[in-house]
């Protein structure tokens, strides 16, 4: 037994060098999202030469354990392919509600917003909507009833 006591004491000791080396502090997994992009209803511009106007709500997303804030929103309005606007904002805090507008409207077709949102941690988020504007409507009433009538000298 004389012999065996210095082993269990070295196992001993060993297992509480194990314990100590653990101080109660686990790995906790760090929860770091990207932002989100809500766009909302187009207010304005689904006519030809109508201001064009939509809001897009933005929250930071998840980040415990990473403080973040939302650090800038690009946009990009295409039709066929080509671009037609795009603009850049800074942004700052976690929640923000931005307003994209582009004076003058578009033409009449089809056209795609693509807005892409990072934070100060360097996530990204994109989202799009594709949208239809319309054809101006002229100035003066031609609908109801159309009469043709002679003219006098037509006979």
């Amino acid at each position: 037994m004389k012999n065996n006591f210095p082993k269990i004491i070295t196992m001993l000791s060993l297992l509480v060098v194990s314990w100590a080396c653990d101080n109660g502090f686990a790995d906790i997994d760090v929860i770091d999202t990207p932002p989100k992009i809500t766009l909302g209803s187009i207010t304005s511009g689904l006519t030809e030469e109508e201001d064009f106007s939509i809001a897009v709500t933005l929250d930071d997303g998840t980040d415990d354990g990473a403080v973040s804030s939302l650090a800038s929103l690009d946009y990009t309005i295409t039709s066929e392919g080509a671009t037609v606007a795009s603009g850049s904002e800074a942004l700052s805090g976690d929640q923000q509600t931005v307003t994209i507008t582009v004076p003058g409207g578009f033409d009449a077709g089809t056209y795609n917003l693509d807005v892409v949102v990072s934070d100060t941690n360097g996530n990204t988020a994109t989202d799009n909507i594709t949208f239809e504007v319309a054809s101006a409507q002229p100035d003066f009433d031609i609908t109801g009833t159309w009469v043709v009538e002679p003219v006098a000298a037509s006979l």
